[in-house]
């Protein structure tokens, strides 16, 4: 799960598996995203989670 803001294209967390494999996080969101989905992730859903804040559910 990553949460971004998509107007300035920032990184704000990252939450996943103990387990899970995964990439170091850039501050840039979009590239953090591409990293991830590079290795296999696909994004299930996204959420708004205000005007200034986009939650990412990625899964393998």
């Amino acid at each position: 799960m990553i949460v971004c803001n998509p107007t300035t294209n920032q990184f704000v967390s990252l939450h996943s598996s103990l387990h899970a494999p995964i990439e170091p996080t850039n501050p840039n969101c979009a590239e953090t995203v591409a990293q991830l989905l590079s290795i296999g992730y696909k994004i299930e859903a996204s959420v708004a989670l205000s005007t200034h804040l986009v939650q990412y559910i990625l899964v393998l």
